[in-house]
């Protein structure tokens, strides 16, 4: 009988075009190429991505893979320039200095949450200014698995808390308090009292997007308006005799407002609002309520509905909305809704506006719309490593990361 005689040619050139073709589509995807890219980069501790690898069209899942890459790459970076600063207590922007009092409560093996309290004084001597700020750091009790900071202004003056260092400087000791010790970059919350309450007033809508509750305290908001803090719950403190600058009054006409703002828009506008009866200035601790009341929250992410206010001190972006800095002014208003994957823009007075997303904000597999003006504009989700680099190096922030923007025309 005859053997059976096998052939291996046609089973070795299967092969070897099956690997040809594997390896060809290896070759030829440009989205696992891009993100292998970015890694080794990375590991070589250098990004420098071309202009082509910046723009190639990321898949979701290569989007969420360079999300997590980079965001370790920053967190690598912070650590090496901000330890000193966190270690001694003390933090510098250009030629501001900030130092810090530490507080810790009822420390577990849980994140904690973080609360920046910003003291009294303003416009007088460094020394008043010295024990207001030891007054701060001891000004509350009771709290669990809590950081408290209590920054020292930077300057001596009335509006120490408004400038625009003030942001800069707690930009860095949130992502140090993060970093090193434990705290959850969901639960940071920011109080004030009498010119640091002035700072509340002005920074919350401006942090919005970074904190979880904000409490201000016997000041005076200036020019600033309760629209911005749709998204953030806002403790308001005052002591009903406190008639200097119309603070009482002012503080009555906010509680009508966010009571009215919360009526109209019932998911938005949290607060919780106080006119102590029969205290001035000194509320002698009955504002420690607001901070019970506040920490209950954690930060909103990726909300419903951005109500954005562009202060003079100005910011490039507020949550998923974003803007050109150079060509945005103090009061641009832009007021824009999400619903799945279309986005309403009812309001809109900056020059330039985008819309952000990522593959966890919206179906990466279903196009976005853009109604503005009457206008529906159709857009299929474009993922880039240039929006993700660009909105985490401005906010270093994993919440705050988006691979994708659409420009509100």
């Amino acid at each position: 009988m005859e053997k059976c005689k096998i052939s291996y040619l046609p089973i070795i050139s299967m092969v070897l075009m099956m690997s040809t073709t594997w390896t060809a589509c290896t070759l030829m995807d440009p989205s696992s190429n891009a993100v292998d890219t970015l890694e080794e980069q990375i590991e070589n501790d250098k990004v420098a991505l071309s202009a082509e690898t910046l723009d190639v069209s990321l898949t979701p899942s290569d989007a969420q893979k360079a999300s997590v890459l980079y965001m370790e790459y920053l967190d690598q970076q912070d650590s090496i320039a901000l330890k000193k600063e966190w270690i001694d207590k003390t933090y510098v922007f250009d030629k501001y200095v900030m130092p810090i009092k530490v507080r810790y409560f009822e420390s577990s093996a849980e994140a904690k949450s973080l609360i920046i309290s910003l003291h009294g004084g303003g416009s007088t001597t460094k020394e008043a200014n010295d024990q207001q700020w030891r007054n701060q750091i001891g000004l509350y009790h009771n709290m669990n698995n809590t950081v408290y900071v209590a920054p020292r202004a930077a300057v001596d003056a009335w509006d120490m808390w408004h400038q625009g260092h003030v942001d800069e400087l707690l930009n860095k000791i949130i992502r140090s308090y993060i970093l090193f010790d434990n705290v959850d970059p969901n639960r940071v919350y920011i109080t004030g009292y009498s010119a640091g309450g002035d700072g509340v007033y002005q920074l919350a809508p401006r942090f919005a997007d970074r904190l979880a509750g904000a409490n201000m305290n016997a000041g005076h908001p200036n020019e600033v308006t309760p629209l911005g803090l749709r998204n953030l719950p806002f403790a308001l403190f005052m002591g009903a005799e406190d008639a200097a600058y119309h603070r009482n009054d002012i503080a009555r006409e906010w509680k009508l407002a966010l009571d009215s703002l919360h009526n109209i828009d019932a998911n938005g506008y949290p607060h919780y609002v106080e006119v102590v009866p029969g205290k001035g200035h000194w509320m002698e601790h009955r504002d420690s309520l607001a901070l019970d009341w506040m920490v209950k929250y954690c930060r909103r992410i990726n909300p419903e509905r951005v109500v954005w206010i562009q202060d003079d001190v100005k910011h490039s972006s507020s949550y998923w909305l974003a803007t050109d800095f150079k060509s945005s002014k103090a009061g641009d208003m832009a007021d824009v809704e999400q619903n799945g994957n279309v986005f309403t823009v009812k309001q809109n007075s900056f020059e330039t506006l985008y819309i952000q997303y990522s593959p966890t904000s919206i179906d990466p597999t279903l196009p976005i719309e853009v109604v503005y003006q009457e206008k529906r504009s159709v857009y299929e989700p474009l993922f880039t490593l240039r929006s993700l680099i660009e909105t985490a190096d401005n906010r270093h922030d994993s919440q705050l990361i988006y691979m994708g923007r659409i420009q509100v025309k």
